[in-house]
Order: structure tokens, then C-alpha cells, then sequence
């Protein structure tokens, strides 16, 4: 383009020349090359005679016209082009010795002007013109197509409205599994270069005495953090709150490149035994407690936790900042005082690090496990030998989804099973369709059509079909959104977005496309053969189906059949094993048991005879309740993974350094807690009030560890002791054991000891049981405030909806796998009602045939049951074989049962047995009600 060329003449025509230049390329090569010139100068003419003097009215004018007559002159002269090609003649357009004159039709033909051959046009290279009017030429025709789909779908409503709803459906459920597994699996962190954070040892539990040693022996981390759980009480206005809280190295934010929104993070003198208390709190703490208040950091609050009372809040964190798969509300500095009893023993932190970006995740676990060696070699033993193989680098993003990943591929896996019915069910009804339609194509390649440009139509309307599809089940999906968080699983991550984003869009995209594809090839192939038989057919033929179309039909019900099989076998163990492990005891009475945590204060209770005091006091309170039959205390509440672990030692003696210890769960309770349990007492006697810190040491421990210990006599009178030396205790009973962590995990041994004994212990749990179902707890928080008004009260509600819970996994993997089985069932239904129904419609003159030769209608029922049931029953054999090959896939999820269960297997059997019976005796029954009379009549 050139400036003098706009300044000779107005920019409209100027503007206009070009862009119906460009327009000029839908018509054939022949075409252009003889009139091109002279439809420009025409549309030169007709733009300065009515835009040059009618203004920007007249200007849309001139274009709407120019519009129109493409639209009308292009499709005309493509026609004749291509019948010119054939070498065919055509009435219109062709002179008699057979060469075709191009046509000009419209208002802007060759008014002016004279031919001109191909030699006056140099500005255009031959072979560039042939390959423009191949693409346009192709794109000419997918627009005609795809105009010719759309006229087709709205002639036939009921067909699209089917095969839209299937699709939608099947694209739709894949894309909501596939926003979950982009979010959690491949989805980075929102971290900086979040690939180069790693954690250490990610299957274990660290000290600090380990923290330490593996910092000194290692130096392939640009920044490392120690981290741990943790739970600090914020009092802050009249009612104090109970904050989720973490324990961090200093250079925390480092590991994870994000810079504090407000004040500082934590120095290295920060975790320096004697320093100063501080903490870092929150985006979410610091708008819901301190009202964003811009002046705080530097204010000193009461924040009580990890053994201190008032702390200095010295930054506040980015909103969205999520480091953890829980939502810490505090951030304090870990204290790592190796030389305190606190934590030298004390596995309570795992190692976070940003790697050096020299080094490789291969060369950082080679350097780690040789610190491990020397650090298990050196004099303070900090590992055992063997502990240099076990532990590991992995990056936080595998540590974080390592344990769903294979379980979120199986399920995304089984949603695309559900599309592949979705995409059999919608290519038997595109096969109905097609042998509709088979004059119609068998027509369309008489007059010059060839295979090529038939399979293409259909494909055409396939691919249309499935991106209709899938646009309306990405919408479903969308709606679904909320429905399908409130059902994930509790070990997915809920801090993933399952916002729609670019690669969600373009999965769904690609996989409608592919879809169509995979529904309309068959149909496709089937139209391009040879279609001469189909012009021959009389009446009478015409209400016949092929063999071998029946045979396809009947392929494409096998396949369905046989992946729903898988699909409901795998729900069917799931929801077997759902049933087994309600049926679980848990070793105490769920019903009528309601639990309450109570932290009191540090600064109100500063030592253990304060603290003892004041459960005596919280005990008596809650045991006086009307209502109330029984009370009693536990530093972990059952069914929620919050026990201590500690290593024994079965004759109060130190464990030599070269021999580990046993480790057993640790649980402190007060007197009456077995009682308000009621777990069952096997041999002894339980804890009483006279168990006090004066008198002789004391505990319990369950049948587990009795067996365990002393598994040929009786566990009464021994004697046991942690290995660090501490005092040893009698055991004086042994209880029923009980499954402190989930109902699916095996009881573990325990020792239970009176907290009178081990009151160094802060927050424990009331268990209070009621008389009758309570509905409110309103009493007994009155009854522990009436002792303290402001001591917090956390995790307040009945033991059975903690019970329930604990089943919240299984149950939300049952969930999914069962609707997508009742999906892959109600289409594998439709699948075989539709087949079976065509079947018979494409063979009513045959029917009544029979009928008027004396078939009776029972014959023909059974005659229509035995075609229609031979493709399920084929199905169901290769379903059986598919699932006993692929159930192994969900073992993992199952407690009790096994993958090839017989019982399920053949239940599976039945139930699809019966559905597709059931789908098949409607046609048929049909089909016994031919008129003989009229179906002979119709030839």
C-alpha cells in the first residue's frame, strides 16, 4: 500500500477496490481471469456514481448490493466450473459443442470493458492462483455443507435433539472430570518457578535435631523452611477464636518467591531461643479480626500458642497465599532448640526447599541421602542406616497430589468410557439416519458426486453435531460447577480453581471435533461405497435393511454393552465396599456421643496443677447437665488422625541407641472416658480419680497391644515406659481397640494413661454422652464457660457425623463411579431401544409377510428378541472379560472386597441383562402389532 495511491482517490473506493479484490478469489480461476478487470471497473463506476454523491447511505447501498450478487453469482459459477470439469453439459451456461461460457449473473456482470486472457494479468503468479482457488474453493464448499447440516438439523428435531443431549452429556462430564485433573494434576502451583520447590523426606515426619543436620550437611537449596502443624487461640475482643496455624524456618517465603503484603518475614534471629515473639497472620485473619487494619503490623496481640502468650505481628501475607492443602490463619518461627526435651524427640516437621537453579532434582536426591548416611553414621545417630533408602526429594506439587493423581486419571478414564457409549449410541442413530437418506446421496452421486464429496457431507454434519454437543455440555458442565466441588473426594486438594480456562476450552473443543469424528466415520464409510443399489430400489425394497448394516448396527451394540459392564462393575464394588465399611465397628458407641475442644489460656493457666484443676472443675460442670449421663476427656478426638506417637520400651529401660524402639499411639484421658465411650472392657480395671499425679503411674492399653506384647499371657501388672527413660508405668487394664484414625485404617496399638499423670498436655477433647438424641450443645458450653467466660470452644457436634466423615472419601469415589454407571446404563438402554426399534421399522413389510403366512405374534416377539438380545448377550461375554482386566484399576479405592468379586460380576450381568431385555421388548411388542394388510400394500 502506498500513501500517493489513497491521496489520489477517495479512501472509500480506495478501501472498497481492495476488499472486492479479495472477494474476487471465491470465483473460479477461468472466471477471474476473463472478468475480473471488468467487475472492477464496474464496481468502480457504480461507487462514484451513487457513494460518491449520496453520502455514507448510499455507500451501504452500493455494498449490500455487492454482497447479494456474491452470495448469488459465486455458488452459480463454482456449479458451472466444476460440471465443466466433470465434462458434463449442462442446459444453462454451456454452448452446444460442449465448452462452458462462465455466466455472469447479478447486477455487477461485464457492463464495460472487453474479455482479457490470462496474459494481461502480471500481477498474479499462475500457481498462486491455483492454490488460492483450491483453499477457497474448499472453504466454499464447507460453508456449503455446514449451511446444508444446519438445514438438516432443524428438518429433523427430534434426531438432533437426541444426539445433542447424548453428546452433551458424555463431552460434558469429561470436561467437568478434566477441569478437576488439569487443576490438580497439571496445573503448576501459583508459586514463581514453582517446578524447583521441593520437599524433603515426603513420606516422614521430621525433628528439629533432622532439620538441623540436613541444613548443615546439604547445600543445594537457594532457601529451606521447616514446617509444622500447629494451633494458636487469638483473644482479640470478648470471644476468643481458635486459629489453624503453622510452624516455619525463616526464609519461609523465600522457598515459594512471595514477597509479604504488609511488614516483613521472619529473620534468622527470629527462631533464636529467647528472642523476641513474633508472627505473620493472614490475609483472611487479618480483615475478619483486625478489620484490615493498615498500622498492624508492630502491634503486640494476645496469641497463644507454641508456649507463648503475647506475640508481635511483623507482616501480613498475600490474599491467596496457600502454600499447604490447609489454611494456616498464623505463621509463627520455629524455635529449634535441639537441646530441649520439647523437640529433640519430637517428629513433628517436614522440609521445605527451593532448589539452586544450577541443580537438578537427580543431583539434590544424590546429595540428600548422602547427608542422610553421614548424618546416620555421625555421632548423634540422627537416622538409622537404613533410613538414607526411604527418604526423598519430590517436588511440592507431587508430594501434594502424588496420592490422587492415578486415582484422578482412572476416573477421567471412565468418563471417557461414558462418551465412547455416548459416541456409539450417536452413530447408530447417524447409520438410522443415513439409510433415511441413501436415495438421497445415491442422487447426489448420479449427478456428478463423488465418494470423497459424500463422506465429506456427512462428516460435516458429524463434526457439527458434536461441537453443538459439546458447547451445550461445557455450559452443563459450568452450571455443574458448585455441585460437582461439594462431591469431590476430601484427599483432592480444595484449594484448586475449577474455573474454565484456555486449556479447558480447547480440550472440549478438541474432543467435540474428535467425537464427531468418531460417531460419523461409520455412517460416513458406509454412504461412500457403492450406492447404485439404492436408485434400484423398488417399494418393496425399500422397507428391507442389508446384512450387513445389521451387522454394523449389532457391532455397535456389542461395544456399548460391553462398556457399561466395566463401567457398573467397577460402581458395583465401589458401592460394595461403601456397605462393608459402614458395617465397621469402631470400638465405642457413636450415637448419643458428642465431642467439644476446649484450649484454655496460657496466660490463665500457666502450669499443670492450674491445668488439672481446671478440667476437675470443666468435668464436674458438664457431668451435672441435665441430660448429660456420662463425660470424659481425650487429648485426640477418635476419627480424626490426632494421636501422638511414641516409641516404648517393655521394661522401663532405655532402648540402646543401635536398636529402634517400637512406636504405639499415645492417649491421654481423664476417668469416665472409657465409660462415655463404651468401649468394651477386656481384662482389669479402667482409670479412676484416684489415678493422681502423687500416686503410682498407671495406664491402659488395648487388646492390640496386649496381644502384641504379650500374646500367651495375661498384659495385667506389666510394666512399660517410654525409650527415652522415663518412669515406668503399670498396665492395671486392657480395652477394645478402637479406630482412632479413619474406619478403613486397622486399629493400632495404644497405651491410654490419666491426665492427671500427663498433664503437660494443654487442649483436649470433652466426649459427652446425652441420654436421648440432642440436637444442641448450648448447655454444656454454658457449663464450660460458667468455669472460664473466656476459654475457646472449637469443633462443637455429634460423633456421628465425625463418623461419617471418615467415610466422606469412599463415599464421594461411590458417588462418582455409580452416576457414571447409571449414565453408561440408561444410554446402553437407549442404545439397544434405538437399534431394535430401526431394526424392526426397516423390516415391516418382512413382518407382514410373516404374519399374513401364519406367523404368530408370540413368533414374532421372539423372533425380534432373539435379533435384538444376541449383540447384548455377545456384549455382556466381552464385558465380563474387559472388567475382570480392568477392575484391578479402582482396588485401590475398595476395603473388604475384592476387584473380581464373583457376586458383582454377575450381578452386573442381571441388571444389564434386564435393562437391555426390558429396552428391547418395547420395539419388539411393536412390531407384533403389524397390520399385515397395510405393510403389503405399500409396494
Amino acid at each position: 500500500m502506498s500513501t500517493e495511491r489513497i491521496d489520489s482517490q477517495p479512501l472509500g473506493l480506495w478501501l472498497s477496490e481492495r476488499v472486492y479484490g479479495l472477494a474476487l478469489y471465491l470465483y473460479p480461476r477461468q472466471f477471474r481471469r476473463q472478468y475480473a478487470d471488468d467487475m472492477m471497473a464496474v464496481v468502480r463506476h457504480r461507487w462514484l456514481r451513487r457513494a460518491g454523491t449520496g453520502g455514507s447511505a448510499a455507500s451501504f447501498r452500493v455494498w449490500w448490493l455487492l454482497l447479494k450478487d456474491l452470495s448469488r453469482s459465486v455458488p452459480a459459477e463454482r456449479r458451472a466450473a466444476r460440471r465443466q470439469r466433470r465434462g458434463q453439459t449442462e442446459q444453462s451456461g454451456l454452448s452446444s459443442t460442449g465448452n462452458a461460457q462462465p455466466r455472469m449473473t447479478g447486477e455487477y456482470g461485464p457492463e464495460m470493458g472487453t474479455k482479457r486472457g490470462p496474459e494481461h494479468d502480471p500481477e498474479h503468479d499462475p500457481r498462486a492462483w491455483s492454490r488460492r482457488s483450491s483453499v477457497t474453493e474448499w472453504l466454499s464448499s464447507v460453508v456449503a455443507d455446514t449451511r446444508f447440516a444446519l438445514r438438516g438439523f432443524r428438518s429433523a428435531p427430534g434426531f438432533t435433539a437426541i444426539a445433542v443431549a447424548t453428546l452433551a452429556l458424555g463431552i460434558g462430564a469429561n470436561s467437568a472430570i478434566f477441569s478437576v485433573v488439569h487443576g490438580v494434576v497439571i496445573r503448576p502451583l501459583p508459586f514463581p518457578e514453582s517446578s524447583r520447590i521441593v520437599r524433603v523426606a515426603p513420606t516422614r515426619l521430621l525433628s528439629a535435631q533432622q532439620v538441623v543436620g540436613i541444613g548443615e550437611q546439604t547445600s543445594s537449596y537457594l532457601a529451606a523452611s521447616a514446617v509444622g502443624n500447629s494451633q494458636f487461640t487469638l483473644v482479640e475482643g470478648d470471644t476468643p477464636e481458635v486459629c489453624t496455624g503453622a510452624v516455619v524456618g525463616a526464609g519461609h517465603l523465600q522457598v515459594f518467591g512471595v514477597p509479604p503484603l504488609l511488614g516483613r518475614e521472619f529473620r534468622e534471629e527470629d527462631s533464636q531461643p529467647g528472642s523476641e515473639p513474633v508472627a505473620m497472620i493472614s490475609h483472611g485473619l487479618w480483615v475478619r479480626a483486625f478489620a484490615s487494619d493498615p498500622e498492624i503490623v508492630g502491634r503486640t496481640v494476645r496469641l497463644e500458642g507454641e508456649g507463648e502468650t503475647v506475640r508481635t505481628i511483623v507482616g501480613v501475607l498475600p490474599a491467596g497465599y496457600e502454600p499447604f492443602t490447609w489454611q494456616p490463619d498464623v505463621f509463627a518461627p520455629i524455635v529449634l532448640d535441639v537441646g530441649t526435651h520439647d523437640y529433640e524427640d519430637n517428629h513433628r516437621y517436614w522440609l521445605l526447599a527451593r532448589l539452586r537453579p544450577d541443580v537438578s532434582l537427580t543431583q539434590a536426591r544424590a546429595e540428600l541421602r548422602m547427608a542422610i548416611a553421614r548424618l546416620a553414621a555421625g555421632p548423634e545417630r540422627m537416622f538409622l542406616s537404613e533410613s538414607a533408602e526411604e527418604i526423598d526429594v519430590v517436588t511440592l506439587h507431587e508430594s501434594r497430589v502424588g496420592d490422587v493423581r492415578g486415582t484422578l486419571w482412572i476416573i477421567l478414564a471412565a468418563v471417557g468410557v461414558v462418551l465412547l457409549i455416548a459416541c456409539t449410541n450417536v452413530a447408530n442413530l447417524m447409520l438410522a439416519r443415513a439409510g433415511a437418506r441413501q436415495r438421497e446421496f445415491a442422487i447426489r452421486a448420479a449427478i456428478g458426486a463423488g465418494r470423497g464429496r459424500v463422506a465429506r457431507q456427512v462428516l460435516t454434519e458429524s463434526i457439527l453435531l458434536g461441537v453443538i454437543g459439546g458447547s451445550v455440555g461445557l455450559l452443563a458442565a459450568l452450571a455443574g460447577q458448585s455441585g460437582l466441588t461439594s462431591i469431590l473426594p476430601a484427599d483432592i486438594p480444595q484449594t484448586i480453581d475449577l474455573g474454565v480456562d484456555v486449556q479447558v476450552l480447547v480440550f472440549t473443543l478438541g474432543l467435540s471435533i474428535l467425537s464427531g469424528l468418531a460417531f460419523g466415520l461409520v455412517p460416513a464409510v458406509r454412504l461412500s461405497g457403492s450406492l447404485e443399489p439404492a436408485l434400484r430400489q423398488d417399494a418393496a425394497g425399500a422397507g428391507t435393511i442389508g446384512r450387513g448394516r445389521h451387522r454394523l448396527n449389532a457391532g455397535l451394540v456389542v461395544a456399548e454393552i460391553a462398556l457399561s459392564v466395566v463401567l457398573v462393575a467397577a460402581a458395583g464394588l465401589l458401592v460394595k465396599s461403601l456397605w462393608v465399611l459402614q458395617q465397621v465397628d469402631p470400638g465405642f458407641t457413636v450415637e448419643r456421643l458428642y465431642a467439644l475442644h476446649v484450649t484454655p489460656s496460657l496466660a490463665s493457666y500457666p502450669g499443670e496443677d492450674e491445668l488439672r484443676l481446671f478440667y476437675r472443675q470443666i468435668l464436674e460442670q458438664v457431668e451435672g447437665v441435665p441430660g448429660v449421663t456420662d463425660v470424659g476427656a481425650i487429648n485426640a478426638r477418635p476419627l480424626s488422625r490426632g494421636a501422638l506417637g511414641v516409641t516404648i520400651s517393655t521394661d522401663g529401660s532405655p532402648v540402646p541407641e543401635d536398636v529402634q524402639a517400637e512406636t504405639v499411639s499415645y492417649r491421654v484421658v481423664t476417668p469416665g472416658y472409657v465409660e462415655t465411650m463404651e468401649i468394651p472392657l477386656i481384662e482389669g480395671r479402667t482409670l479412676t480419680d484416684a489415678d493422681r499425679a502423687e500416686t503410682v503411674p498407671v495406664g491402659m492399653v488395648n487388646s492390640a497391644l496386649a496381644n502384641w506384647l504379650w500374646p500367651d499371657e495375661s498384659a495385667i501388672g506389666k510394666l512399660l515406659a517410654w525409650s527415652d527413660g522415663s518412669p515406668w508405668f503399670t498396665v492395671v487394664g486392657v480395652v477394645g481397640n478402637v479406630h482412632q484414625n479413619t474406619l478403613s485404617a486397622p486399629s493400632e496399638p495404644e497405651v491410654y494413661v490419666p491426665y492427671e499423670q500427663e498433664s503437660w498436655l494443654r487442649t483436649l477433647y470433652l466426649m459427652v454422652r446425652a441420654e436421648s438424641d440432642w440436637n444442641s450443645l448450648a448447655a454444656v458450653r454454658e457449663a464450660v464457660r460458667s468455669v472460664d467466660r473466656t476459654v475457646p470452644i472449637s469443633n462443637a457436634g455429634p460423633m456421628w457425623e465425625v463418623a461419617g466423615s471418615s467415610m466422606a472419601t469412599p463415599r464421594a469415589y461411590t458417588l462418582l463411579f455409580s452416576l457414571l454407571a447409571l449414565l453408561a446404563l440408561g444410554l446402553g438402554a437407549v442404545g439397544v431401544f434405538g437399534v431394535l426399534s430401526y431394526t424392526m421399522s426397516q423390516r415391516t413389510h418382512e413382518i407382514g409377510v410373516r404374519i399374513a403366512l401364519g406367523a404368530t405374534r408370540r413368533d414374532v416377539v421372539r423372533t425380534a428378541m432373539r435379533s435384538g438380545l444376541t449383540p447384548v448377550a455377545i456384549g455382556l461375554l466381552l464385558g465380563l472379560v474387559a472388567a475382570l482386566a480392568s477392575t484391578h484399576l479402582v482396588s485401590g479405592l475398595l476395603f473388604g472386597v475384592a476387584a473380581t468379586d464373583p457376586g458383582i460380576l454377575v450381578g452386573v450381568v442381571v441388571v444389564l441383562g434386564t435393562v437391555a431385555t426390558l429396552a428391547g421388548l418395547i420395539p419388539a411388542l411393536r412390531a407384533a402389532k403389524v397390520d399385515p394388510a397395510r405393510s403389503l400394500r405399500q409396494d
